[in-house]
């Protein structure tokens, strides 16, 4: 019983079901390939245990990139010839029952993205690059007309052609990550409300760790407190610009807070500027 081989870039990767097989496509080069790196497992056909713990990992694998939604597909640029598998198809919207071809990839991609990816799988395809870059960009399905996002990571198989080393296939996964842009949107969107309303009250935000004795610094906090916008002053720092007597009253009013099981305060606190001394 010999042990099981690795063999990259094969047609059939995760056990995923495969797509058709067709299609002419322009230079490789300038394609629009979103994929992550996979790798197929080819066991040694010398026994028929060794052939049954092979389809059980390649299901595991299937099962994984199901659980990932995940799809799984190859560009042969050999043959010009394209596999995907039917969730590669669903998150495109390309029809289940039809091959894909180039062009049907090509002009699903965004019109404000189609640059940015045919340069980056321009570099993916240098032999004297090999990129090997995690990017997101926009498709718009042709079923729908719903403009989602993808996030996908590729590496290409090189070889001789002619004498001359070239990029032989590309494979791997893509992934619908719309949901997950949407949110980061959101949160950034919120977050630049909040920058602007603590600027427009001229307000600053803080956070102190009693377990490291430490404070987060901001340029608004400083400027508050009188210290240089760039600088990273301590505590200790900050609480030597308490007025005489503020440093005890907060204690005291930290300590009755806790005491009657509140988590908030609010209060004064004279400051000692340091221009006044």
């Amino acid at each position: 019983m010999g042990p099981a081989s690795f063999a990259p870039w094969r047609t059939q990767v995760f056990g995923v079901d495969d797509g058709a097989r067709c299609g002419q496509s322009p230079d490789p080069a300038q394609g629009t390939i979103l994929i992550d790196h996979s790798v197929a497992f080819a066991p040694d056909a010398k026994s028929e245990p060794e052939t049954a713990g092979a389809g059980s990992l390649e299901r595991r694998f299937e099962i994984a990139a199901q659980a990932a939604g995940l799809g799984v597909w190859q560009w042969d640029l050999v043959r010009s010839a394209f596999v995907y598998s039917a969730r590669a198809k669903a998150i495109y919207g390309f029809p289940q029952d039809q091959p894909v071809i180039y062009e049907m990839v090509a002009s699903a991609t965004h019109p404000d993205d189609r640059a940015r990816t045919l340069a980056l799988a321009a570099r993916s395809f240098d032999p004297n690059i090999r990129a090997k870059e995690r990017y997101r960009y926009r498709i718009v399905r042709p079923d729908n007309g719903q403009v989602r996002w993808v996030l996908a990571f590729g590496e290409a198989e090189f070889g001789a052609v002619d004498g001359e080393i070239r990029a032989l296939s590309y494979i791997g996964t893509l992934q619908d990550i719309t949901e997950q842009k949407q949110a980061e949107d959101a949160l950034a969107a919120s977050e630049a409300r909040l920058r602007l309303a603590v600027e427009a009250g001229r307000m600053a935000v803080w956070e102190f760790d009693p377990a490291t004795n430490t404070i987060t610094h901001s340029e608004q906090l400083n400027r508050l407190c009188g210290f240089p916008p760039d600088a990273t002053p301590t505590i200790e720092e900050f609480r030597s610009r308490y007025a005489p007597g503020e440093r005890e009253r907060m204690e005291r009013e930290g300590a009755a807070m806790l005491a009657r099981g509140e988590t908030q305060i609010e209060t004064e606190i004279r400051h000692i500027w340091p221009t006044a001394r």
